[in-house]
């Protein structure tokens, strides 16, 4: 009997492994898309996009960023907790089981967006393991000196269209390697 007892062990702690998130594939839990237009008094190649969150519902706060070019359009970018010190932070904000309120960065600007909604109704990714956060450059235009409404010649014209994602895997389950220790339990005490 031992060797069943140690056997099922072992199967069991494989099966345990094999099922942890490092294994898995990620998958797009989330995705957020905005684009606009408009212009600003400041002659710029690159502009900035970041992703936070709302302090006490007044603060945002700029947790994660990309700074991009026009030709960067077409690439998608990802942060991950080995390339960012925040990201672990924005991850436990968007698995923590609360409806939190995050912010999207554009051109300095923010504004909120409640993370059940890019959760696509859920609270948030509860029972998920944040993997990454992306931002895809679709589409983006800048022209200096634009418009040029003050007459100075210090102006951009911009235009773009991002595209947001949250990747990540389910958290691993140990209801198989438990269920598979039970019935070992169970066979040992009919034997």
């Amino acid at each position: 009997m031992k060797i069943t007892t140690i056997f099922a062990v072992l199967i069991a702690c494989i099966i345990s492994a094999y099922a942890t998130p490092s294994n898995a594939t990620a998958v797009v839990l989330g995705t957020h898309g905005e684009g606009s237009s408009g212009g600003f008094a400041a002659i710029a190649t690159e502009v900035d996009f970041g992703f936070g969150y709302v302090l006490g519902g007044v603060y945002p706060i700029e947790l994660i960023s990309w700074t991009v070019s026009p030709e960067d359009v077409g690439d998608t970018f990802h942060i991950y907790d080995e390339t960012d010190p925040d990201f672990d932070f924005m991850a436990s904000m968007l698995t923590n089981g609360a409806n939190d309120e995050i912010a999207f960065f554009t051109l300095g600007s923010a504004h909120g967006w409640n993370d059940y909604l890019l959760a696509g109704g859920d609270i948030d990714f509860y029972g998920y393991t944040i993997t990454s956060i992306s931002l895809t450059v679709d589409f983006l235009s800048l022209t200096s000196p634009g418009r040029n409404p003050n007459g100075d010649g210090i102006w951009t014209d911009f235009n773009y269209d991002v595209t947001y994602k949250v990747w990540g895997v389910p958290e691993p389950s140990t209801l198989f390697p438990l269920a598979l220790g039970g019935l070992v339990l169970l066979r040992k005490r009919r034997a």
